[in-house]
């Protein structure tokens, strides 16, 4: 055989082997392909039951039980309801980074009064003032259990940092707080009351009741009831607001008019029987204590 036939056998041959790892290289991709896709499905799988866990139990175990007794009252559980009861109305929650900044601060806040606000002055018109850090320590470790909640304007730690909010419990001047700066044992803020104007009024209260507790072993359960308002009409005198049993309002269930103020009431009393339903799971202590772990609005 000439060289030149050697030659043209020998590219050949190298033709046929790259056509050959090319038929394989097709022919087995899709099934790493479906290989990586399962296993990304997997750890998704892994990671969604991470995210939706209660310490070892769902929500939807729990609701699915039959082990639990129904409390009628507990003083230590009303406290906290009212205290949470800002962030229940307003979000499904599985993490504390989900909770709004100002609505997590109007629960740590809640026992802010008056006067557990010192070296107070008055400049343009704004209150300053200081409250002691343990007042807020106390009430974000009896309400979450964790040191991972800081009143701080520092937000490049670990933690979730929350520097302002609407306080409930104290008079006008102060309904508003914005942090200054920390102080040795206090925290300064500079203060805000009832500034701006309303263009549709606000509901007070927020037309949410506390509807049932269930007790398991570890955890409480707190159903609620709740409606949403909306306004449909600007009716020159009054306001026409629609009453639904969900934060979007798709499903309205009344329609009521409004007094052109800055604040109007709705009687969740009258609509218990089609309101929405909100669960709020608080695990227990061995102390005897509870604090906030997931929150639902299931409508």
């Amino acid at each position: 055989m000439d060289k030149n036939k050697k030659k043209i056998l020998i590219v050949i041959s190298v033709i046929i082997v790259l056509i050959i790892g090319i038929i394989l290289t097709v022919c087995l991709l899709p099934k790493d392909n479906k290989a990586k896709d399962n296993m990304t499905k997997d750890n998704m799988t892994k990671d969604s039951v991470k995210n939706t866990t209660l310490d070892e139990k769902s929500l939807d175990d729990l609701l699915e039980s039959k082990d639990y007794k129904v409390v009628k009252s507990k003083d230590s559980l009303n406290l906290k309801y009212e205290a949470l009861n800002k962030i229940i109305y307003s979000q499904s929650v599985t993490s504390i980074d989900e909770i709004y900044e100002d609505t997590l601060f109007r629960a740590i806040a809640y026992k802010i009064k008056d006067e557990n606000i010192k070296d107070l002055k008055e400049e343009n018109g704004y209150q300053y003032g200081t409250i002691n850090k343990e007042l807020f320590d106390k009430q974000i470790k009896d309400l979450f259990n964790t040191d991972k909640i800081k009143i701080t304007n520092d937000k490049s730690g670990d933690y979730k940092a929350i520097a302002f909010g609407n306080m409930e419990s104290v008079s006008d001047k102060f309904r508003h707080a914005i942090l200054i700066e920390e102080k040795d044992d206090n925290y300064y803020f500079k203060f805000y009351g009832g500034v701006g104007t309303y263009i549709t009024p606000r509901i007070e209260p927020m037309p949410i009741k506390l509807y049932e507790i269930r007790e398991y072993d570890d955890y409480y359960l707190l159903v609620s009831k709740a409606v949403y308002v909306a306004l449909k009409e600007d009716a020159g005198d009054h306001w026409i607001m629609n009453v639904a049993k969900d934060s979007i309002n798709e499903e309205v269930i009344d329609e009521v008019t409004a007094p052109k103020e800055a604040y109007f009431t709705v009687d969740i009393n009258k609509y218990l029987d089609n309101a929405g339903t909100i669960y709020t799971v608080l695990k227990k202590t061995q102390d005897g204590n509870s604090y906030f772990i997931s929150n639902r609005i299931d409508n």
